[in-house]
């Protein structure tokens, strides 16, 4: 009786130790359905994903590093993803250089935007005051010349600051 019951505990145990070791690797043995190459903006990645029962598998280190973050293993953490610290802070870096470049155009453009503007109001006012004493048309070649000068300062204008009246 003894036998069976050493036996029977023995058998449970490996039971047990048999079962437990399956739900951990429940992949292991499963038929892979396809592989496919994966493009990352529009880069194609070196490792291929996978397939299994309907469920795609990327390179996880492969991607995860083409995004920028760095990827360590433990055996009992797993993987683990986390941004890398040196992409981060040259991303803020170029950024604040474009954001100072923007400022510094705006400040140059601004004096210029104002100073076509002000040569505009001149041409008009200049029409405006020929028109006024061109009564025997003895005037009409110059103001024509003002108009001419003006719309090539309006079309100056449109061409580099299409925006500037809305």
């Amino acid at each position: 009786m003894r036998k069976y019951l050493i036996g029977a505990i023995f058998g449970a145990a490996l039971t047990i130790g048999i079962t437990a070791h399956a739900e951990v690797s429940n992949m292991i043995g499963k038929a892979v359905d396809g592989v496919f190459p994966v493009k990352l903006e529009g880069e194609l990645l070196e490792n291929e994903a996978i397939v299994i029962q309907g469920t795609s598998y990327l390179p996880v280190r492969e991607f995860a590093e083409t995004l920028g973050y760095e990827v360590s293993f433990d055996m009992n953490e797993g993987i683990s993803l986390s941004a890398d610290k040196t992409v981060e802070q040259e991303s803020q870096d170029e950024l604040a250089k474009i954001t100072t470049e923007v400022k510094q155009k705006a400040e140059d453009v601004v004096p210029l935007l104002e100073s076509l503007n002000h040569e505009i109001k001149i041409m008009d006012d200049k029409i405006k005051l020929f028109g006024a004493q061109n009564s025997d048309g003895s005037l009409t070649e110059i103001i024509n010349g003002l108009i001419q000068e003006k719309t090539e300062l309006e079309e100056l204008r449109a061409h580099h600051y299409p925006d500037w009246d809305k």
